[in-house]
């Protein structure tokens, strides 16, 4: 049908079942009178509103994309929802993650990000006052003045 068929009375010679189908299909509110649903279809049709896509469709989709997902030159893989054994909750999947130090993350923005005036690393050293406790010593950092100094203070254990 081309563009210049199709007309307000035209679409209101369509049934109602074939007026609510067409603009529900599109995403357009069917509860209204046939009037109404008439020239919600023409505007429908006049704007060339896309097909919105039935959640089957879309949940198909989702599955033949995972498919090609698990398709890999070694074989396919397991889809993880099938998997029944060899899982860890996680809290002991957390426990078996690496220890991560906010200067490890300092480092690696410095080297993923855009040249800058100063590293994070820098001006991680230079932010503010933080102590650390490591065993029976306390080490504070006394300057803040991009020249760091510590010093270390036994820490009473009681």
């Amino acid at each position: 049908m081309s563009g210049e068929d199709l007309t307000l009375e035209r679409v209101e010679t369509w049934t109602l079942a074939n007026l609510k189908e067409y603009v529900k299909k599109r995403g357009v509110p069917v509860s209204e009178t046939k009037n109404v649903l008439a020239a919600r279809a023409y505007v429908a049709w006049e704007l060339q509103l896309p097909l919105i896509p039935m959640p089957a469709t879309v949940a198909k989709e989702k599955r033949d994309h995972e498919e090609r997902l698990l398709k890999t030159p070694e074989g396919d893989k397991p889809h993880p929802d099938n998997l029944k054994y060899g899982w860890l909750d996680e809290d002991q999947g957390i426990s078996l993650w690496p220890p991560t130090m906010i200067q490890d993350i300092a480092v690696f923005l410095d080297r993923h990000s855009p040249s800058r005036e100063h590293s994070f690393t820098h001006l991680l050293i230079a932010s503010c006052t933080l102590e650390y406790k490591k065993f029976s010593s306390s080490f504070k950092k006394i300057s803040c003045n991009g020249k760091p100094r510590y010093s270390t203070e036994v820490v009473n254990s009681e």
